[in-house]
């Protein structure tokens, strides 16, 4: 394949879609052509995923529907985008779906299993920002209220799932959320075109 997959990824709240949003514009400015994915899509599983409340399903449950809501992007978006010389630009890829599906009880092993013929990104962006910080972007935004402990909980098992995919040869890159969302997609921009 010619073209580039990249992934904006990070804990909840942390800003990832704005930043995509703001780093594919970046790139269609430079008269690349941009292909926009993301988890959960706009497909049917995706919708069950969005709106069904996450309490719902144990860890392996949410762990299968989104693994086929991701396979099926990779089939029929993705991959063909990327076989025209494309760049894509993947909100929430495997990193935030593993810390996600893990603590809502998916065993690790059952994760990469199930998630083992999945593309690995050219560049993986993980954008991170203090808990507390995404906490507040959660509540601005009108999330469902989460306890501080379970920011705090799904950043840690995050960098833990982050380190494990570094050693297994993931190309990472991490980036301070903290700023405004014009300052991350620059500092996206420029992290992209390094690679392009």
């Amino acid at each position: 394949m010619s073209g580039t997959l990249i992934v904006v990824d990070g804990p909840t709240a942390v800003g990832k879609t704005t930043a995509c949003a703001l780093l594919a514009a970046g790139l269609r400015r430079l008269e690349l052509e941009v292909v926009m994915a993301g988890e959960p899509s706009a497909s049917p599983i995706g919708d069950v995923l969005r709106h069904e409340p996450m309490g719902r399903h144990d860890g392996q449950i949410l762990a299968c529907l989104s693994a086929g809501d991701r396979y099926r992007q990779l089939n029929h978006v993705v991959t063909p985008a990327l076989e025209r010389g494309a760049v894509v630009v993947y909100d929430s890829y495997l990193p935030s779906a593993f810390a996600l599906h893990e603590l809502a009880g998916a065993a690790p092993d059952f994760l990469r299993t199930l998630n083992r013929d999945a593309l690995v990104p050219d560049l993986t962006v993980a954008l991170l920002a203090d808990s507390s910080i995404c906490q507040a972007r959660a509540a601005v935004r009108g999330d469902q209220p989460h306890p501080a402990a379970a920011f705090i909980a799904q950043h840690a098992v995050y960098d833990a799932v982050l380190y494990e995919l570094y050693e297994s040869g993931w190309t990472l890159r991490s980036q301070p959320a903290d700023g405004t969302p014009e300052e991350v997609a620059a500092a996206l921009l420029q992290a992209v075109m390094q690679l392009l």
